[in-house]
Parts: structure tokens; C-alpha cells; sequence
């Protein structure tokens, strides 16, 4: 499956300060299960690759998409990840995952990772895991099913 990630209080908090507790070992878990990861994020590339670098998470997106590739007048495009064979977003923005699932792509809405929750965050990273990995279950078991066509039913 094809994940994309938003940046901004998904990945990193807002300020850019800090990586969001065991988002670098779901990255690792994800990418060893077979996983293309993307960043999708309204940040400006400039912002974007800085706190990529900053935070050590530059070589593990196979494509980054930022604010100039989609919205760069802001004028609230959705994150259409259908532009990059996306199967999945995974964002704290409820409307981002609305848009994304009116596609007919699957979205994850995520707590915003947030300076003011940091003192009391809990680390759920196993908890997007499992979900992530349920919906790529339901994503494989639908295209099999695709894949086989109509049952025959002994009908002549």
C-alpha cells in the first residue's frame, strides 16, 4: 500500500520542535511490511526538507508533495493523493481524511501531536500500526476478490 503522511502535527509537532513519539519505528515496521511511505504536507518545500533533515526522516518518503506542488495561492486544495497513486492518508485534519475517503481512498484521522499535549502524550504508534495494517488487509482482500471475477455458482 502506498501511505501518505501529513507533517505538520502528524509526523512532527507544530513548531517543528519534535517527531512525534514512535513515528520513526512505524516508519520501520510499515517500510519492512512492504509499505511505500510519502510525505504530503502544507508546508512550504523550504519548511518541509528543513525539518526532514533536522529530524532524520529525509531518506525514508519515496515522494514529498508540498504546498507549491498542490495549494500554492492557499486556496485550501485538498490533499488529492490520487496524484501520486496514494492508497491511504494518514492526518489530524478530519477534513483532509473526508476529502480523501469522498476519492474513494482510505483516510486515518490521528490525534494532532500538539505542543500542548506533549507533557501528557501517549505513545500510539502501535495503535496507527494496527490500523494501518487492517486496512491494507481490506485493500488485499477486496483486489483478490476483483481479481477472481464472479464466482462460478454451477450454473450452465
Amino acid at each position: 500500500m502506498h501511505i501518505y503522511f501529513d507533517l505538520d502535527e502528524t509526523v512532527i509537532d507544530e513548531e517543528g520542535d519534535e517527531v512525534r513519539p514512535g513515528v520513526r519505528s512505524l516508519f520501520e515496521k510499515l517500510l519492512i511490511d512492504g509499505h511505500q511511505l510519502s510525505l504530503w504536507s502544507a508546508s512550504t518545500e523550504e519548511r518541509g526538507t528543513e525539518l526532514l533533515a533536522q529530524h532524520g526522516l529525509s531518506g525514508i518518503f519515496r515522494n514529498t508533495v508540498f504546498r507549491e506542488d498542490y495549494d500554492p495561492n492557499r486556496e485550501g486544495y485538498g490533499k488529492d493523493i490520487r496524484y501520486r497513486c496514494g492508497d491511504l492518508l494518514v492526518d489530524d485534519s478530519p477534513a483532509q481524511v473526508e476529502f480523501v475517503q469522498s476519492l474513494g481512498k482510505k483516510g486515518l484521522l490521528v490525534p494532532s501531536f500538539r505542543t500542548e499535549l506533549k507533557k501528557h502524550w501517549i505513545d500510539d504508534s502501535l495503535d496507527i500500526y494496527n490500523q494501518i495494517t487492517c486496512m491494507s488487509e481490506e485493500s488485499q482482500s477486496s483486489f483478490s476478490q476483483t481479481k477472481k471475477g464472479p464466482q462460478n455458482r454451477g450454473l450452465k
